[in-house]
């Protein structure tokens, strides 16, 4: 990677883990706001996660380009809340992973393809992320 490319992404992950996400902007400008993303936020709004659709329980980490979920219910399991957020966020050309999910989710997981990796958290040691 050229150097002037490479200062003018760091510039960009700086300014976007600093300002918060603007979806309407270039899509050369960053995609997901870092750290947490809570319900009904303006970005949440955008993809989807909203509290008609997720319970309050529910939060999603921005981390890079990647979004983790870390907990999620949906307010109603037949709706395809769930997949319309996966869509959403696979739309803006983000990377999904879930930490540590339970059996039922997994069945999900599976059923779209993430791949399970095991990663070392600093206090709970290994740990299941699954990735898309």
């Amino acid at each position: 990677m050229r150097t002037s490319a490479f200062i003018g992404l760091q510039a960009m992950l700086v300014i976007c883990s600093n300002v918060g996400y603007r979806i309407d902007t270039n899509q050369s400008e960053c995609i997901i706001p870092q750290g947490m993303i809570e319900l009904d936020s303006d970005f949440a709004e955008k993809i989807g996660f909203i509290s008609s659709r997720f319970l309050s329980c529910s939060y999603l980490w921005g981390e890079g380009n990647r979004i983790i979920i870390n907990t999620i219910e949906c307010a109603d399991r037949r709706r395809g809340y769930l997949r319309k957020l996966f869509k959403a966020i696979w739309d803006l050309g983000a990377e999904i992973a879930v930490r540590t999910p339970l059996n039922t989710m997994k069945e999900i997981l599976v059923h779209y393809g993430f791949k399970k990796t095991l990663v070392q958290d600093a206090t709970y040691g290994k740990v299941e992320l699954w990735v898309k």
